[in-house]
């Protein structure tokens, strides 16, 4: 399949999710630019290419929330990860960071399991 029928497929499925053109070419824009990525994997690297474009500056380089979110959605739930409904862009942000944060935050964890136990002992007393 040639890339052009690629963009074309994809264009449609992101049109067909309701997304807006500045949307649609944002996301075209971030795949192209992952696609010219040799390692999108390692924070390091890209930490190292993006300090040598500016050496003389010492705070680190910035990132783009929708880059961020991406980025650690990658590297601490896999590049295999998806959500198999069609949400807004908002709804699966709030996915992925709702699974980092099962996966990686104890402390998160039993705040949510003290309110599913709040919620449920509510639900008893009806």
């Amino acid at each position: 399949m040639s890339k052009m029928v690629l963009w074309s497929k994809l264009n449609t499925a992101l049109k067909a999710l309701g997304l807006n053109e500045k949307q649609r070419f944002n996301i075209r824009n971030f795949i192209r630019k992952e696609m010219k990525s040799t390692n999108n994997n390692s924070f390091i690297e890209w930490l190292k290419a993006e300090s040598q474009k500016d050496p003389d500056n010492m705070l680190p380089p910035s990132l783009d929330y929708e880059s961020a979110i991406i980025f650690l959605k990658n590297y601490l739930l896999g590049e295999d990860w998806y959500v198999n409904y069609s949400g807004s862009a908002e709804q699966i942000t709030t996915d992925i960071v709702y699974c980092i944060l099962e996966k990686y935050s104890k402390k998160f964890r039993k705040e949510l399991k003290r309110v599913k136990k709040e919620q449920y002992n509510d639900k008893k007393e009806i």
